[in-house]
């Protein structure tokens, strides 16, 4: 892995599921699926999709354990993140009208206190939504 580096820390686990079956608990860092860094919750959705995947995690003590996985192709792990979105505000250029929308209140245009860790996913949902 390259780059910043990517640490997923699981909030919970869902009864039954795959991630409890391989020992998964709230604390731990997902690092990869399949040799890749996720960087959002669409890149775990994608990878996840997969029948067969290999997961990096790194247990609260350090350790790192890589874990073979094979399940239907709809079949879900089990894991909930800490961060809905799983990551920090980043912005695009599709220059669509939910960033331009947005924009608007960043600046001032618009009594709106807030900023939107959700921004940069919300314009990519809007842009092939409405493209």
């Amino acid at each position: 892995m390259t780059g910043k580096k990517h640490e997923h820390i699981v909030k919970s686990i869902m009864p039954g599921s795959i991630a409890e079956e391989l020992g998964i608990e709230p604390g731990d860092k997902l690092l990869s699926i399949d040799g890749q860094e996720i960087e959002d919750i669409f890149d775990y959705q994608f990878y996840v999709e997969d029948e067969e995947i290999v997961l990096l995690i790194e247990k609260q003590d350090g350790e790192q354990w890589e874990l073979e996985i094979e399940k239907d192709a709809d079949e879900q792990l089990g894991i909930e993140f800490g961060q809905g979105l799983m990551d920090e505000y980043r912005s695009c250029s599709n220059h669509c009208m939910f960033c331009f929308f947005m924009d608007g209140f960043r600046h001032g245009a618009a009594n709106e206190p807030h900023s939107y860790n959700a921004d940069f996913h919300m314009c990519h949902l809007f842009f092939y939504v409405f493209s």
